[in-house]
């Protein structure tokens, strides 16, 4: 039998344990030349924060982003207000008219108060007339349905200055859930001679939430101003 020398056992021994090391390695790391599939960095696309949420089907609502929060539909224009649909007859028969919608049993107040506003506001009548008319509708208007029949008489900023006082005035008989808002409007109305008095009487009501007056509580009227001199 040959004879092994140390020196050769030595390097013997010395490759089996480089063998045994790379064994070790591969199986951690897989076998030399594959590489480990790259992690995906691309960036998920951020959602858009202005792109508007999911809208109930066939609706097409649009809807506002709100930061921190869930989005919100957008808040419509207000209505045009609009007077009610109705014929008028001519100026010279106004007094009769006038007379059969406050007599005939068989025409319903709200229509006769549409009518009597659709007088009220026709130019052809005289400021008389327009006069009369009003005050017969408003005492036929109910706070359900003001808004729809009498709101465009009450913004206009064109009628007679003597019309306008007294729709303004009516509106302190009224629940303040009508009159406030109704007020709201007409302050908002370009060149509105009442657009004053009406955002003060907005503000009354606004500034005291927990003290309404009953309908027909008018608000208190401003302090004068000091004498000259004081």
């Amino acid at each position: 039998m040959k004879h092994v020398t140390p020196k050769a056992l030595a390097i013997a021994l010395l490759g089996v344990a480089a063998a045994v090391v790379l064994i070790v390695m591969m199986i951690r790391t897989g076998p030399v030349g594959d590489e480990a599939p790259a992690p995906n960095s691309a960036p998920v696309a951020a959602a858009d924060a202005t792109t508007p949420a999911d809208s109930p089907p066939g609706t097409g609502a649009a809807r506002t982003f709100v930061p921190g929060g869930e989005a919100k539909p957008a808040v419509a224009p207000e209505k045009p207000a609009e007077l009610p649909q109705v014929s008028v007859p001519e100026p010279g028969q106004w007094d009769e008219r006038i007379s059969e919608l406050l007599t005939n049993q068989d025409i319903t107040n709200r229509d006769a108060a549409r009518e009597l506003i659709a007088m009220a506001a026709d130019k052809r009548g005289t400021d008389d007339q327009r006069i009369d008319a009003v005050e017969h509708a408003l005492n036929l208007v109910d706070d359900e349905t003001y808004t729809e029949d009498a709101l465009a008489l009450a913004v206009d900023p064109s009628l007679p200055e003597e019309m306008q006082e007294i729709l303004f005035a009516d509106l302190h008989n009224r629940d303040p859930e009508i009159s406030v808002p109704v007020a709201d409007r007409i302050s908002k109305v370009k060149g509105h001679p009442l657009a004053e008095e009406a955002k003060d009487f907005v503000d009354f009501f606004r500034d005291e939430p927990l003290d309404t007056p009953e309908p027909g509580s008018a608000p208190p009227a401003p302090a004068a101003a000091p004498a000259a001199g004081n």
